[in-house]
């Protein structure tokens, strides 16, 4: 929900619908609290496996920090949180471990 309001905004900012990659100047008056919170959101709303997963966020690097079960929802976490309007980069610290 956040991502479409964001992207709405973005769109009536440079007079039409958005749907391209946020420009950078934009992407920069994103504030990190707000990249956090749409990193867990996104991450909330794919598995259960995300769990836990700490998210933190500076001049929009994203660090990710915690467990998951699979090299697959390593990536996946990644992948989801470069969706992020304002995210500049990610550190992964993600690591595997199999459920018992």
């Amino acid at each position: 929900m956040r991502d479409l309001v964001l992207s709405l905004l973005l769109g009536f900012a440079f007079g039409g619908s958005f749907t391209g990659p946020v420009p950078q100047a934009v992407a920069a008056t994103v504030p990190d609290s707000t990249i956090t919170s749409l990193v867990l959101e996104k991450l909330a709303g794919r598995d259960q496996a995300y769990e836990g997963i700490e998210v933190k966020t500076r001049d929009g690097v994203v660090t990710l920090e915690g467990k998951v079960r699979t090299d697959a929802q390593k990536t996946l976490a990644e992948d989801l949180a470069k969706q992020v309007p304002g995210v500049r980069d990610v550190n992964n610290k993600l690591v595997v471990r199999a459920a018992k």
